[in-house]
């Protein structure tokens, strides 16, 4: 039986058409243009800012290094990304525990000894329903600062310096750092006496001496005539 032309014409040329009217298929090699990167972070951050950011306090025992405080951040964030540093380095960081306001802390051992400069930066965070999050670098921010000290065995730390059992202060001959009385302040040396001309100097095996005066080079003592406390002096 012959086929009909006409009909078998048209199965061939109704493909055709239909690929003219819905347009070539996409060739799925051919990669999709990226987004632009911080396009959706620079939406979800907007506005947002740490708003309030306290340190309740610092301090180093042993070695180790421990603080707390809170921060308080503004819509849209609804978290706080903290981070904490020694001397400039940082030693950790991390989410802060709670939502548009909450608390943090910071615990780090093996801290070395003296004066460390303890430091506590804050940026607003936001935190999808899915658990994703933005950390707003871009954002402002706070940043706290404290000096910490932890005296270093034998050594007396007072006013952010390290001083040797036994050192003199320079403001007072009547004063040691004496690591048996205080290992953060200065300490009176042995009488604690001095005049107006001299002082209770301080020798290296551990006696005192009169500097000047009519006692000069005479022991030090509490029954010297002709000599004033220290601290009347000071």
């Amino acid at each position: 039986m012959l086929r009909n032309p006409i009909r078998s014409s048209l199965y061939v040329l109704l493909p055709g058409l239909m690929l003219a009217a819905c347009g070539p298929v996409p060739d799925s090699s051919e990669p999709m243009e990226p987004e632009a990167l911080g396009v959706a972070e620079s939406a979800m951050c907007s506005n947002a800012a740490v708003t309030n950011l306290t340190l309740s306090g610092v301090s180093t025992y042993a070695g180790e290094m421990a603080g707390a405080g809170t921060y308080a951040v503004s819509y849209p964030a609804n978290a706080a990304f903290v981070a904490f540093y020694i001397d400039g380095v940082e030693a950790s960081s991390g989410r802060a525990s709670g939502d548009a306001t909450g608390t943090w802390s910071f615990s780090k051992s093996s801290v070395a000894c003296g004066t460390r400069t303890f430091t506590v930066t804050a940026w607003p965070m936001v935190v999808a329903s899915d658990g994703s999050w933005s950390k707003c670098t871009g954002n402002p921010s706070m940043t706290i600062t404290r000096s910490v000290s932890e005296p270093c065995p034998g050594k007396c730390e007072i006013n952010g310096r390290t001083y040797s059992n036994g050192y003199v202060n320079p403001s007072s001959g009547c004063q040691i750092c004496d690591v048996s009385q205080s290992q953060t302040s200065w300490s009176f040396y042995g009488a604690g006496y001095a005049n107006k001309t001299g002082y209770c100097k301080p020798l290296v095996n551990g006696g005192a001496v009169c500097a000047g005066g009519s006692k000069a080079g005479q022991p030090c003592t509490a029954s010297t005539d002709c000599y004033l406390r220290c601290s009347e002096l000071l």
